[in-house]
């Protein structure tokens, strides 16, 4: 006994091209209850495409046999499969005819509508973080090196554990998200063109922008991250990445050394995405001057390094004393090119001797010129003084 509602059902999914999909991935896409009664049906018939299913006559008898709430239920989750597969399909109602066969993909025009149909060619590992599936999906996706997210976005992919219809959603949320960092991109380039007003900041922009470029190669886009905090005191800006595995964690701008062009970006173990957020938005914050941070940020780097130890170690001298032995130690060394920097670190004395102490606050270094050879000298035999704790390029002298 045939049913007229399984071959209504059939007939509609005839109309969007759909009735050669695979049972197996259509049922993690239904809701529980019609998820269970497709199931239920598939332990009657060999067949697995939904259509082929659907026409079996074991299935008309087994369906009229059903309750009608089961009825309902699956008939209810595979029309509203339907409706969402040809609604991410831009399937059309004449899909099975041979004109719909030369029909571009929905979301192919809207990628070149849009300025970014080169990412269709990018592989399908670039949906890992797109997929709802956890950062290690995309590891899975790269073993399909062939396929491109154009696949995907075509929904001709075949990858185990990545339905169609998942596929479909990752592709689209991926193509938004390229077209909003385009969008991003041209916005940032006209600030950053602009050269800061202020000295320090220039500085800072500068030394900012290669590490910028360089962490632009490494990840495609940028990481979520909190709300960005200024520590003036120890010159740094943090926050936290919201999408770290396993959980948040922090990524810092340490800028204590911006007087030699340098900056650090840390943990080195941090996510490339999240240490690029961070450093656009440094740069934003040195361009913009009217960013709620840009004098902040300026006021806390014009301050000389000098300035900044002097009073740490006038900090720490007006605490109470430590009833352990505890020193004051400047480290002094010179680069390659004859500056010289001074170091402060607080150690304690152990077992061992003298440990190696916690810095105080951030390198300073001399802006009036280099040492000479003579003087070069005259500070490595000084440093060969203090063995235990100055090694053979710093000197150690104990406060």
């Amino acid at each position: 006994m045939r049913s007229v509602e399984i071959d209504s059902v059939r007939r509609r999914l005839e109309l969007a091209g759909l009735e050669r999909e695979s049972t197996d991935e259509i049922e993690p896409e239904l809701s529980a209850k019609a998820s269970r009664w497709l199931r239920f049906l598939t332990t009657f018939s060999a067949r697995r495409q939904i259509g082929a299913l659907l026409d079996d006559r074991a299935i008309h008898n087994v369906y009229v046999t059903m309750g009608r709430e089961a009825q309902i239920d699956l008939l209810d989750g595979l029309i509203r499969w339907m409706e969402e597969e040809r609604e991410l399909r831009g399937a059309l109602d004449v899909a099975s005819s041979p004109a719909a066969a030369s029909v571009e993909p929905e979301l192919v025009v809207w990628a070149r509508e849009n300025g970014v149909e080169n990412e269709l060619d990018a592989p399908i590992a670039a949906l890992g973080d797109f997929a709802g599936k956890g950062h290690w999906f995309g590891d899975v996706l790269r073993h399909y090196g062939r396929i491109t997210v154009r696949h995907a976005a075509s929904g001709e992919a075949r990858v185990s554990g990545f339905a169609p219809r998942e596929q479909l959603l990752a592709a689209r949320a991926y193509l938004e998200r390229a077209a909003a960092e385009s969008r991003a991109a041209a916005a940032r380039e006209a600030r950053w063109a602009r050269t800061p007003e202020r000295a320090v900041l220039a500085q800072l922009a500068r030394a900012l922008l290669p590490a910028e470029r360089s962490l632009a190669g490494r990840a495609r886009f940028g990481a979520d991250l909190s709300d960005l905090v200024l520590d003036p005191d120890a010159l740094t800006l943090f926050a936290t990445d919201l999408d770290a595995p396993p959980h948040p964690a922090n990524v810092t701008l340490d800028l204590s050394r911006h007087e030699e062009g340098i900056v650090l970006l840390l943990p080195s173990s941090a996510r490339p995405a999240a240490v690029l957020s961070l450093a656009r938005w440094a740069l934003d914050i040195a361009h913009d001057p009217a960013h709620p941070m840009h004098e902040r940020l300026a006021a806390a780097l014009e301050v000389p390094a000098w300035t900044r130890m002097l009073d740490s170690v006038s900090a720490t001298l007006a605490r109470p004393p430590s009833p352990d032995p505890t020193r004051l130690a400047f480290f002094v060394s010179a680069d390659a090119r004859g500056f010289v920097s001074v170091d402060v670190s607080r150690q304690a004395r152990g077992l061992k001797g003298w440990n190696r102490g916690k810095r105080l606050v951030g390198r300073a270094r001399f802006e009036t010129k280099p040492i000479d050879p003579r003087e070069r000298l005259a500070m490595l035999s000084l440093a060969s003084s203090f063995p235990d704790d100055a090694g053979a390029h710093a000197t150690a002298l104990a406060a």
